[in-house]
């Protein structure tokens, strides 16, 4: 029996590298990202755009943004938490090093550029390399599954919790999250957040407004109208792409011909508006996500400065 997801949830959970726009990985948790969002500017008559970053845009909507410093140090925070919890129950979990910390969270800052049209202003010379972050010091999951099964399996417990005693959240975008109420990764989260509702409404409550934006904005007729466009461009150029994540992902996976991908959906790009159709579609979309969940987003950010300053003082001790 090895524990696979269960192990995952944990490692990504205690990471807490999260800002305000947030991604399904495959274990089932977001990963936020303040980083370069979808321009809301018209283009010039020559053909240039400009960029707008979802940090800015997400401070005009009252959605407080997180530092890459602050997520780090909620990350390193959290994790030593764990340790701490896991070792009064006589177990082994070593916590993240502030410098790699610092290093995911600076790599996650970017990583959702893929999920946006092209902006030739963050990305002058060709599409810019998918982050890496860097490997852990000492792989807790891999520790984990060295273990005998009935310790292994104690292990996960003492760290995660009962899943049978759990609580549920209900996230902005109609979702509900179910978490144990005890486990050290709950104690941690209570200890930075004041609750583990908080937690998870800092590690995928508030992000989901974000990602429904995009969603809707992807959806949004003229986006599709426009996107249409940019394919047909593409395709009078030797490219069969329908959507434009497929031409970056073509070119992450053949760098030699990356650069005339890039050259021609920039071209599209510019020709098709699809920048500017899908920024103003995002932004009316987050608008009235932003209208629907003022509470919540009170309540966030009042707790999340709490959590940063509890944070800063574990990092400073």
């Amino acid at each position: 029996m090895r524990l696979g997801r269960a192990h995952l949830l944990l490692a990504l959970a205690a990471l807490l590298l999260t800002g305000c726009d947030g991604q399904s990985t495959s274990s089932g948790l977001p990963t936020d990202r303040d980083t370069n969002g979808p321009g809301t500017d018209d283009v010039s008559a020559a053909g240039g755009a400009s960029a707008t970053s979802d940090a800015a845009v997400l401070q005009g909507f009252a959605l407080p943004n997180v530092s890459v410093n602050d997520r780090a140090a909620l990350a390193f925070a959290s994790e030593r938490l764990v340790a701490e919890c896991m070792s009064r129950k006589g177990f082994r979990f070593v916590a993240i090093d502030i410098a790699t910390a610092s290093a995911m969270a600076e790599a996650r800052q970017d990583e959702d550029r893929a999920d946006r049209p092209l902006d030739d202003v963050i990305e002058p010379t060709g599409y810019l390399p998918l982050p890496v972050a860097p490997a852990r010091v000492f792989d807790n999951d891999a520790y984990a599954n060295s273990l005998d099964d009935a310790t292994r399996i104690a292990w996960s417990r003492a760290a995660l919790g009962e899943f049978d005693d759990a609580v549920t959240v209900n996230l902005p975008d109609g979702s509900q999250v179910s978490i144990p109420k005890t486990g050290c990764l709950t104690e941690a989260r209570v200890a930075l957040f004041g609750s583990a509702e908080n937690a998870i409404m800092f590690e995928m409550g508030v992000a989901s407004i974000s990602v429904t934006a995009v969603t809707s904005a992807n959806a949004d007729p003229d986006v599709v109208t426009a996107r249409a466009e940019w394919a047909r461009c593409m395709s009078a150029s030797g490219w069969a792409f329908e959507h434009f994540t497929q031409a970056r992902q073509y070119a992450y996976q053949h760098p030699d011909e990356a650069m005339s991908v890039w050259t021609a959906d920039r071209s599209c790009t510019r020709s098709s508006r699809l920048r500017e159709v899908f920024g103003r579609a995002w932004q009316r979309s987050m608008e009235g996500l932003v209208d629907a969940n003022l509470g919540v987003i009170e309540e966030y950010r009042l707790t999340i400065g709490q959590a940063i300053g509890r944070a800063t003082e574990l990092l400073a001790s």
